[in-house]
C-alpha cells in the first residue's frame, strides 16, 4: 500500500459540490479557457472552457468541444460551423489564436440531454450575442475600387489551425 509522504488532513480543503446539469435555457457565458485534447479516435479536438456570467448560476462551467481536425467531413464542417456561430456572436469575423475568443461575453443555449456513457449533462446547442440578437454570417464580398488590389502579407498558421 503507498504511504504518503506527510499526514493528510481533510479537514483542511473544501470538499467540492456535486452540480446536476443546469437547466435548459439561455445563459450568459464567455469563453474563459481552450486547449486541445486528443480523442479516442486519435485526432486532435479543441476543447473551448465557458463560464456563466451571472444570475443563479454565475461560475458554472459548461464545456463545447470542436472536431476541427477530424477524419469526418461532416465532424469538421458542424465544428467549423460552431465555432462561426461563436466568432458572430462576439462580432468577430476573422480569429487567429482562440484566446482571441476569451472574456468576450455572448449567450449560450443550454439543454440537458441522457448521454448513454455519462448520464444526464448539458449540451449547447445554440450561440448568440450578448444583446440575445443572432448575428447572420456575412460573407466577404470584395471591394470595389480602381486602385489596384494589395496583396495580403504572408501570415503564418496560427498553432490551433496545423493540425493534421
Amino acid at each position: 500500500m503507498p504511504k504518503l509522504n506527510e499526514t493528510f488532513d481533510a479537514t483542511q480543503y473544501e470538499v467540492k459540490q456535486v452540480f446536476e446539469p443546469l437547466p435548459a435555457g439561455w445563459y450568459n457565458v464567455a469563453v474563459t479557457g481552450s486547449d486541445t485534447f486528443l480523442t479516442k479516435s486519435g485526432t486532435e479536438c479543441l476543447k473551448l472552457e465557458l463560464t456563466v456570467l451571472d444570475g443563479e448560476h454565475a461560475n458554472r462551467k459548461l464545456w463545447e468541444n470542436l472536431n476541427l481536425w477530424h477524419t469526418n467531413p461532416t465532424a469538421v464542417q458542424i465544428a467549423q460551423q460552431t465555432l462561426a456561430a461563436i466568432c458572430t456572436s462576439i462580432n468577430r469575423t476573422r480569429i487567429q489564436d482562440t484566446e482571441e475568443l476569451h472574456g468576450q461575453p455572448l449567450q449560450a443555449k443550454v439543454s440537458v440531454d441522457t448521454d448513454p456513457t455519462y448520464g444526464v449533462r448539458n449540451s449547447i446547442k445554440g450561440w448568440r450575442a450578448a444583446d440575445g440578437k443572432v448575428t447572420p454570417i456575412q460573407s466577404a464580398q470584395p471591394a470595389t475600387s480602381s486602385a489596384p488590389e494589395a496583396q495580403p502579407a504572408a501570415k503564418a498558421t496560427p498553432p490551433w489551425l496545423k493540425r493534421g
